[in-house]
């Protein structure tokens, strides 16, 4: 079985109690909580803090592919906040239009792949609807 978001995001907590880590991420207990159970994804403004923080690949978290860290040649700070959040922000909003529905694996890794378009194609936090539909027929 493919480990999930949830266990990796578990992983990456180690020992740290729940609220601990909660305070290092500047979210609730609960939220932690969900994370860890797959019931909801971090948002991008947890998935930059744990790049630039605790130097997380967010490829590998949203996708379990490649290595947990971030490459020593790779500054943590080369994420691009907007077009992850503009990634996960589209992702919601074309699930919710269509009324379907991924598991949080599958979500996560749409996710993955349509912000590597964004920051791959230049073109902000907008990406191209038609392709946005493609990839969410592909994840389905």
């Amino acid at each position: 079985m493919t480990e999930t978001v949830g266990a990796r995001m578990r992983r990456l907590r180690g020992t740290v109690s729940q609220d601990e880590y909660a305070a290092q991420l500047g979210v609730h207990k609960e939220t932690i909580g969900k994370y860890e159970r797959d019931k909801i994804l971090p948002g991008a403004d947890v998935l930059t803090r744990l790049r630039q923080d605790k130097q997380v690949d967010i490829n590998w978290l949203l996708t379990g592919q490649g290595d947990r860290d971030v490459p020593a040649r790779t500054s943590s700070a080369d994420i691009d906040a907007d077009a992850l959040a503009g990634a996960l922000t589209a992702v919601e909003e074309l699930l919710h239009q269509r009324q379907a529905a991924l598991t949080q694996d599958k979500k996560a890794k749409l996710v993955a792949l349509v912000y590597k378009q964004l920051t791959r194609s230049g073109t902000g936090n907008k990406i191209e609807h038609s392709m946005l539909n493609d990839l969410l027929d592909l994840a389905s």
